[in-house]
């Protein structure tokens, strides 16, 4: 494969999206904590308006949909990650996962143990050694009781990691299949991993947390992010054919899906096409970035370093407010707890990005840098390309 290297590393438009995405992931949990619930349950095959606890809720329960925000991460990371390798001459498994490591291990590692003093986890008990042991080893997602151990943000985080471990696999099968059969393989995987889900729980899909969120099914999702960078490189037209049907069709089946129990299990799918199609559609855009787009970049920059440690923070900085004086009712919490917690985190967000983020990719880039080997690429190494 010809290297590339006249593209850019690094689109700014990614980082308007990624302060897009960490936002509504933000929302959607700042939502939750506040409720103590972050979605409505369901009666019988249908989504029970009835059980919200008052009419705030339904006002702001679009806000339920911001776990999108985690769907356009997956899609980001698989177009940054296969975008890297189309740019690069060669392609080095060890170098993929040492640049990956430092990428994204450092960061994790320290709000997983920071994450672990909050909740005080028991590691002088078995069950607490196992919980931190799989945390450590990015395997939480494989149980439902560890799934959302720690800090239940970190379950995509283990997925995260065993895409990029898959991804050498991917490279083989469009190698020998071609891109096209390569997707194909994804997706029939996907689509029998959900088929057999669908038949051993009789319709409940959402009862097996830990099968219905595997990387078997989130597979195909991940690699729609590197579908697009595929035709991109390669100066073709839009992913999706006739757009504007297409989206306004899935729209309308993501928000039916939404309320509809049999097909609840689509609406993560969904919202990955829909996230293709705004990824397609911002990095084909010929417009200058206006002062809107600016204003995301710098939470895109720091998403990463605020996705590990928004979650277990939201809560404690709300007490903190309530204690010096912040009312109890929804509507203060909302109008005064919502943009100052997220403002807190933010801060403290971009202090860990210029420390421990930044700190980790230079190690990276110096090691690699002393291995002098002309042929070893450094894959996905810009800063900007976290979770």
């Amino acid at each position: 494969m010809a290297s590339d290297e006249s593209k850019p590393s690094h689109l700014d438009r990614l980082d308007v999206l990624r302060g897009i995405a960490i936002f509504a992931v933000f929302a959607y949990h700042f939502f939750g904590t506040s409720y103590g619930m972050d979605h409505l349950p369901w009666r019988g095959l249908w989504i029970d308006w009835s059980a919200a606890p008052d009419r705030l809720f339904l006002c702001l329960f679009p806000v339920m949909f911001g776990w999108v925000g985690v769907a356009l991460f997956f899609v980001l990371s698989g177009f940054c990650i296969h975008w890297s390798f189309l740019r690069r001459a060669t392609f080095s498994t060890s170098g993929f996962y040492r640049a990956r490591f430092w990428r994204i291990y450092p960061p994790y590692l320290i709000a997983l143990v920071a994450s672990t003093l909050l909740v005080r986890l028991d590691l002088s008990s078995g069950a607490g050694l196992f919980q931190f042991g799989t945390h450590l080893l990015l395997v939480h997602n494989f149980s439902a009781e560890t799934f959302y151990g720690i800090n239940p943000a970190f379950w995509s985080l283990a997925a995260e990691c065993q895409f990029y471990l898959a991804y050498p696999l991917f490279l083989w099968l469009r190698a020998r299949l071609g891109f096209g059969r390569a997707m194909l393989s994804a997706l029939v995987l996907a689509t029998a991993v959900r088929v057999g889900l669908v038949l051993w729980t009789s319709g409940d899909v959402t009862s097996s947390l830990v099968l219905s969120s595997s990387p078997a099914v989130l597979w195909f999702d991940w690699l729609l992010g590197a579908y697009l960078a595929e035709r991109l490189h390669d100066g073709r037209s839009a992913a999706l054919p006739a757009a504007r049907p297409t989206v306004i069709g899935l729209s309308g089946l993501f928000l039916f899906a939404s309320c509809f129990k049999p097909i609840s299990f689509l609406t993560f799918t969904i919202a990955s096409l829909l996230s293709t199609y705004l990824v397609d559609r911002c990095l084909r855009s010929r417009r200058a970035l206006s002062w809107w787009d600016r204003m995301w970049m710098p939470l895109g920059l720091i998403s990463y370093s605020f996705y590990l440690w928004h979650q277990p923070l939201i809560g404690r900085v709300v007490k903190v407010l309530h204690l010096i004086g912040l009312p109890e009712t929804k509507g203060w919490v909302f109008a005064v707890g919502f943009p100052v917690t997220f403002f807190v985190i933010g801060g403290f967000s971009a202090l860990l990005y210029l420390t421990i983020e930044r700190g980790a990719i230079l190690i990276k880039n110096r090691r690699t840098a002393l291995q002098l080997v002309p042929s070893s690429p450094v894959v996905a190494g810009s800063p900007q390309e976290g979770v």
